[in-house]
Formats: structure tokens, C-alpha cells, sequence
């Protein structure tokens, strides 16, 4: 099975107080390659396991609130003109790219009268990135058909 998955995570509090940030997000993107075996358990229902590994790339930025002078165009509202909108400045950023590999399993539950399935699912990444490896292990709820 191919796996493309994208995760927006944000910075706790202590973490930037340590830091000295105001504020600020990280991104996770992986592509993963993950054999996977299939179980049937009877009246529409299968579990699976798979294992794998591919790519990460991990971005962490830091940002802070601030204004931006733009043209705004709001004919419904009577304005035409120039206005300030709040912004994040992106104070830093660090990208780290790394392999990764990803160990998980789930359950597909048929759904009646369609050829879908819908599936509950959890795996565990961990990514070799400089300085601190990453590991994330998110739950995912979806369709497949």
C-alpha cells in the first residue's frame, strides 16, 4: 500500500516559553510504502496490520501575530480602499528531511448496499531528523472504496 499523509501540529506553551517564541506550528508530511496484511473477521468486518517505510519532512516555524496593510475591494459593505489585516511574520523556520518507517493496523467495516468501507485506523512513525528524531502516532477515520 502507498501512504501519503500530511499532519499540522502545533507548539505547546512551555515549549516556546523555553524557547523564547511567541508562537508557532510544525508540519509533518510523509510517503511511506507499507506491505500490509489483510484478516477477515466475518459479517463485513476485516482487521489488517502493515508495516513499512519511505520519506519525512518535518518543518517547524516560528511566528509572531502582527498587521499587514492591504486593498480591500467589499463592495457589499460599501468600502473600497486600503485596511489592515492581522498576519503571522514567520520570525524562523527549519525544514529537516529524513527516512522514516511506520508500524500500524486497523479495521475495515463494510457498509451496507456500497463498496465502500469505512475504516479506523493507528500507526507509529518515527523519523530520523537531525537533532531530534520525530515520532508521531496519529488515528485516522476514513472511507475507502
Amino acid at each position: 500500500t502507498g501512504n501519503f499523509m500530511f499532519n499540522s501540529l502545533g507548539i505547546t506553551g512551555s515549549e516556546l516559553a523555553t524557547l523564547n517564541e511567541p508562537d508557532g506550528n510544525a508540519r509533518v508530511y510523509t510517503f511511506t510504502v507499507d506491505p500490509t496484511l489483510r484478516f477477515p473477521l466475518g459479517h463485513g468486518v476485516s482487521a489488517y496490520l502493515l508495516a513499512g517505510g519511505g520519506y519525512l519532512l518535518r518543518t517547524v516555524e516560528f511566528t509572531q501575530p502582527t498587521l499587514a496593510q492591504t486593498f480591500i475591494f467589499a463592495p457589499w459593505w460599501g468600502y473600497v480602499g486600503p485596511g489592515l489585516v492581522p498576519v503571522n511574520q514567520i520570525l524562523g523556520s527549519i525544514s529537516s528531511n529524513a527516512g522514516t518507517y511506520d508500524l500500524g493496523g486497523g479495521l475495515n467495516f463494510r457498509l451496507p448496499r456500497t463498496g465502500l468501507h469505512m475504516y479506523l485506523e493507528s500507526r507509529y512513525f518515527h523519523g530520523f531528523t537531525p537533532a531530534s528524531n520525530t515520532t508521531i502516532v496519529p488515528i485516522t477515520v476514513g472511507i475507502r472504496w
